[in-house]
């Protein structure tokens, strides 16, 4: 009997009341979008990440609002979150 409690309560764990797709093509398409679906959402949620590059032009936020959120990529996906901007132009100065 105790096993049996064990395995629901374990199967209970594991289940999301929400599931938002991440995807630069869809119509939740920017990790602050997912993160304000995931906020109005039933909790746990989970954040499911599709292939594909993620660029940031500011930082994502995440606050005490955002306990019980997942962030996973899809199966055989492998996402990019990018924040980095490539700076050109650079010269040398005098003194190094």
């Amino acid at each position: 009997m105790l096993k049996t409690i064990s395995l629901l309560l374990a199967a209970a764990s594991l289940s999301y009341a929400a599931d938002i797709s991440l995807s630069p093509t869809g119509p939740i398409s920017t990790p602050q979008a997912a993160r304000d679906a995931a906020r109005a959402a039933p909790k746990p949620v989970r954040i499911i990440v599709s292939d594909g590059v993620y660029t940031q032009t500011d930082s994502l936020a995440l606050t005490a609002a955002d306990s019980q959120v997942t962030w996973e990529a899809a199966p055989d996906a492998t996402p990019i979150f990018s924040g980095g901007k490539a700076i050109t132009g650079w010269t040398k100065a005098e003194n190094g």
